[in-house]
């Protein structure tokens, strides 16, 4: 499968691509605690929808981003969630 070229920026400045194991590699703790959360709720009433992270997120691509991990996502979460105290301090 191949990635899109980058599309021109709306100036017509072409937007830089980055590699995906990059962007993976530069997301904080935090990030990772909020993707790997169960998920919420989205909008207000009457159009206030449910959305499950762990179907939307983990089930379909994030569960790939650790390799070797047969675990469900909430056991990840618990390690970041133990891990960041001492990355942001």
């Amino acid at each position: 499968m191949a990635l899109a070229q980058p599309k021109p920026a709306p100036g017509g400045t072409p937007v830089r691509s980055v590699p995906p194991g990059k962007f993976v590699a530069e997301l904080t703790l935090g990030a990772w605690t909020l993707l790997l959360d169960r998920g919420g709720y989205a909008g207000s009433e009457p159009q206030r929808i449910r959305s499950s992270y762990d179907n939307t997120l983990w089930r379909t691509c994030l569960h790939r981003a650790f390799p070797g991990h047969r675990g469900p996502r909430h056991s990840v979460l618990l390690l970041v969630q133990t891990a960041r105290p001492y990355a942001t301090g």
